[in-house]
């Protein structure tokens, strides 16, 4: 689909440099909305476990911050590492 994409930009007088950064662009969206998609899933699952588990209440909600913030960080080097 990329592919495609390039080539009709291409065609409707785009230079390549500019189709090819659209291309980039477009899978950086999927990745970000994929990535949003299965963060929310993992963090669910997570937060089920930790709920039936017998933790304090604070470490709790240290684990499910420290989760977040790793994989919203792994998230955002994938949609920069899409641009390199």
């Amino acid at each position: 689909m990329k592919e495609q994409l390039v080539a009709l930009l291409i065609e409707l007088g785009a230079s390549q440099s500019v189709a090819s950064m659209t291309g980039k662009v477009v899978n950086a969206l999927v990745i970000f909305i994929i990535g949003l998609i299965a963060i929310r899933i993992l963090l669910a699952i997570t937060k089920k476990a930790l709920e039936k588990s017998s933790l304090d209440p604070v470490l709790y909600k240290f684990i499910l911050t420290a989760l977040k913030a790793i994989l919203y960080i792994s998230l955002a080097l994938a949609i920069v590492g899409e641009f390199t």
